[in-house]
């Protein structure tokens, strides 16, 4: 069974959000030293970062039983 669109399962609305603001961002400054676009890209590592970790640490704890979403998220 596959899920609809190319998104991974980690990523959240928040998430699409800040990367369109980062672009959004890139266009009108155009610089990668400006220090808005590396608050906003800083701000968008971190909410990756997070939302990575969460869905790891809830795909093992709800994998105890059953281990195939596991291993199928490590595989991929």
């Amino acid at each position: 069974m596959r899920r609809p669109g190319n998104k991974p399962r980690w990523m959240t609305r928040d998430i699409l959000r800040a990367l369109r603001r980062k672009r959004w961002v890139w266009r009108k400054e155009n610089d990668k030293n400006s220090p808005e676009y590396k608050e906003v890209e800083r701000k968008v590592k971190n909410l990756i970062r997070t939302a990575k970790r969460s869905y790891e640490k809830r795909l093992a704890r709800e994998s105890q039983g059953n281990s195939r979403p596991f291993y199928a998220y490590l595989k991929r």
